[in-house]
């Protein structure tokens, strides 16, 4: 398993440089997931509005590699948490958001290929290099575009596209335990103006402007970009006339890791619970993942709050899934049909969160590697209408994400 977590395992020793020529490399049928964190403060005009924490998480798989690119199917998926001014210590909790599909076609330099109407990958053509080999202090420079999603904040349906020019340099080599990387820079400033349509909402946006400001690490041998850091400034202009800023910065790791054989990691955890006594609880292959799903689990009566005995049984499955530490983590709640449904769903959410809160305390993963999501009680698995079936249905599912 070799997980590229580099923030923390960049070894800074130096190594002689030399001309490289730089290429991706793909080969058909790998998967790898991407993560990425953003930490930004969201200013309106001037004015601190929020700090905002988001996670983009991105898994890709190579369908067909030939001799000049690869095509690609990706999901993508976001989750944001807002933090106001007046209570900066919050606890985050990321909610599993809405996922996207792309697919995409991306050449050995970089270049994407990808249709009309696709808003992901949100950032094209990072990094693209040149035909020729490049010496440490070589620059060059490449087109591309970042791709917004704006339907939920100013209902505009279609993929907003800001194209840029990026300046790269080449700035030598760092060493890390298993390979030599490569760093580049890649920099490149945006602004572009939009048409007004005649009935258009004053919160339209009429420009975007801004930077952003990229240190990649490229493992040449490879052929794959390992990891990199970002800062950024990105302002929106209104018809209104408000200047909508966002700030921060990023970092991104990318994850070959693999459970290798779903139903074969199932039964082996399975046979865990069992042999712990672990009750009411069953394991399952699923398409995301290996999903433990804790049946009949015990809150204090119509809260979020988990009982001693639970709170003991979710320790010991965290023993258990402590060898999946590198993966991420979905928390999904499930009731039984007890009351409306939007007071199910609103449970649902809560009890998931509190199996996530229990979990980081145990030292398990950390706020950026679980993710919550509530489902009510639309997918019961069992007869509500006998206590035994509402049990069953009053469960939460812990998902290690392939």
């Amino acid at each position: 398993m070799r997980i590229y977590a580099l923030f923390l395992l960049l070894i800074l020793l130096p190594v002689t440089a030399s001309a490289e020529v730089f290429r991706f490399q793909y080969a058909e049928g790998e998967k790898h997931r991407i993560l990425t964190s953003v930490s930004e403060d969201v200013l309106i005009n001037g004015r601190l509005n929020n700090h905002t924490e988001i996670i983009n998480r991105i898994t890709e798989e190579v369908l067909h590699s030939g001799a000049e690119d690869a095509e690609i199917y990706g999901t993508f998926m976001t989750s944001e948490e807002a933090t106001l001014p007046q209570n900066p210590d919050q606890t985050k909790n990321f909610v599993w958001g809405t996922e996207y599909e792309s697919f995409f076609t991306r050449d050995m330099l970089g270049q994407y290929d990808v249709a009309d109407g696709y808003f992901m990958p949100t950032v094209r053509n990072i990094p693209v290099f040149p035909e020729e080999d490049v010496q440490p202090g070589g620059r060059w420079y490449a087109d591309g575009a970042e791709v917004h999603d704006m339907r939920r904040d100013f209902a505009i349906p279609d993929p907003l596209i800001v194209p840029f020019t990026a300046t790269y340099q080449y700035t030598g080599t760092e060493q890390t335990e298993d390979a030599t990387l490569h760093v580049i820079t890649a920099e490149y400033s945006l602004y572009t103006e939009y048409p007004v349509p005649r009935n258009a909402d004053d919160s339209f946006p009429v420009a975007i402007m801004g930077f952003s400001n990229r240190t990649i690490y490229f493992d040449n041998d490879i052929g794959k970009v390992i990891t990199w850091k970002e800062t950024f400034r990105i302002v929106l202009e209104t018809k209104r006339g408000d200047r909508i800023e966002y700030r921060g910065s990023s970092r991104t790791e990318v994850d070959r890791s693999s459970l290798g054989n779903r139903a074969a990691m199932a039964a082996a955890v399975q046979e865990q619970i069992d042999s712990l006594g672990i009750e009411n609880t069953a394991v399952t292959a699923t398409e995301r993942g290996v999903t433990i799903s804790i049946e009949n689990i015990q809150f204090l009566p119509d809260s979020a709050w988990l009982t001693p005995g639970e709170k003991d049984k979710l320790a010991l499955i965290a023993e258990i899934l402590a060898p999946f530490a590198d993966h991420d983590l979905l928390i999904t709640g499930h009731t039984a049909r007890v009351g409306s449904e939007a007071s199910c769903q609103e449970l649902s959410v809560k009890r998931s969160q509190a199996v996530a809160d229990y979990l980081k305390k145990l030292g398990l993963s950390d706020d950026y590697h679980v993710f919550t999501q509530g489902k009510g009680s639309r997918e019961p698995i069992a007869d509500n209408s006998t206590e035994a079936g509402r049990e069953r249905n009053r469960r939460v599912e812990i998902t290690i994400i392939e």
